[in-house]
């Protein structure tokens, strides 16, 4: 079976504070100190049981709610690599990520900086295999907008990026541009009562649409379903997939056990142990 890979969004609240851009414990309650999730795929498509161990990763925390080690773990319990550790400012932005080797050495370095608002305005990208790269934006308070711009090595800044915001700075539209500033593909935005993001709609090349998500939320902000639809030269819109997700919960409202199923199979199941101090 095709591995998939999942990650976990928690959408949260979060209160004003001198960390007041951190999603402390990314959302998990209770103040863990450790999460561990375990993911499996079910080699038997009747199956609702659990059969094949895929790997598991832990999300390590410090006393402030600050994620700041990952793990990942073959099936075989080796490590994938040497861990990802994460740093942050004094407003909770993550203002450094670096993946190592399992000998301890830097495979990934990237470092960002924040304004005030806590978007990112700047970032540095490094890795063992040469790639050396540098990104920054410009904000535009009246118009709502944000001018991206990258580089590689030794290159001057090019802007090949364009986002469009509403009034309370969720993002309506995200664009690509080509080398001479034409859009090149894009991506727009909706979103629920909530804040959830319910709605893209993918355009490429261009202003061709040519696919539709649709995402269902409950009450704790989570993916009920998720549907896929392509568009095609004519303008029919086709449903391509669609992703149920159940869920159990403990007393304190964390998620224990999430399931995955993909047109009607069953295909992936996360179980969630919880280390508190």
């Amino acid at each position: 079976m095709k591995k998939v890979f999942i990650i976990l969004l928690v959408v949260f609240c979060s209160c004003q504070s001198k960390l007041k851009y951190l999603n402390k414990y990314d959302g998990y309650k209770g103040q863990p100190e450790k999460v561990e999730v375990l993911s499996y795929d079910i080699s038997l498509k009747d199956s609702t049981i659990p059969t094949n161990f895929s790997g598991k990763y832990e999300l390590i925390y410090d006393t402030e709610g600050r994620r700041i080690k990952q793990l990942n773990y073959k099936p075989d319990g080796t490590q994938k690599h040497g861990g990802w550790y994460y740093d942050y400012d004094r407003y909770g932005n993550r203002i450094m990520v670096k993946l190592l080797f399992k000998e301890g050495q830097i495979n990934v370095l990237n470092n960002y900086e924040f304004n005030k608002k806590g978007f990112q305005i700047k970032g540095t990208y490094y890795t063992t295999n040469g790639k050396e790269g540098a990104s920054k934006s410009i904000f535009d308070n009246k118009t709502k907008t944000e001018k991206i711009f990258r580089k590689k090595k030794d290159e001057d800044y090019k802007q090949d990026g364009l986002k469009i915001y509403n009034d309370q700075w969720q993002l309506l539209e995200s664009i690509s541009l080509d080398n001479s500033g034409k859009r090149r593909s894009g991506y727009k935005f909706s979103y629920d009562d909530n804040g959830n993001q319910e709605t893209v709609e993918i355009y490429r090349p261009y202003d061709k649409l040519i696919g539709i998500i649709k995402t269902k939320f409950n009450k704790q902000c989570q993916p009920l379903v998720k549907t896929r639809y392509e568009v095609d030269e004519n303008n029919t819109i086709t449903e391509k997939s669609r992703t149920t997700y159940q869920y159990k919960y403990d007393e304190m409202g964390n998620v224990i056990e999430e399931r995955f199923t993909i047109n009607g199979i069953l295909e992936i199941v996360n179980i969630f142990n919880y280390q508190y101090r």
